[in-house]
């Protein structure tokens, strides 16, 4: 094999190897970030709340979280919207990112 082509294959496999490396410690991450929502869920949701949540917790959109809990999509975005102000925060993004949280 030419030199130069041995080389930038070898090259490839240690970018790729890299990138594997951070794919899996970036889905470690999350995963652990979803366990802590999940434990963290306040103790004055509702059944339906919690469950939501759960959903919330593993990014699933409204619509697929209306379907999987046969609830119209209506009924979702106002359990988001009771979790959200129950939680302290203005949108979803700020349970992801880790924005202050209003008191």
């Amino acid at each position: 094999m030419n030199p130069e082509l041995q080389a930038a294959a070898e090259r490839t496999e240690e970018a790729w190897a890299a990138f594997t490396a951070a794919a899996k410690e970036l889905m470690s991450a999350i995963a652990d970030q979803q366990a802590v929502l999940r434990l963290h869920a306040p103790a004055n949701f509702t059944k339906r709340e919690s469950e939501v949540y759960a959903l919330m917790s593993e990014r699933m959109p409204g619509k697929q979280m209306a379907d999987k809990l046969h609830i119209s999509i209506h009924a979702t975005k106002l359990h988001i919207s009771r979790i959200l102000r129950k939680m302290g925060v203005a949108a979803q993004q700020e349970l992801w990112y880790g924005k202050k949280r209003r008191t």
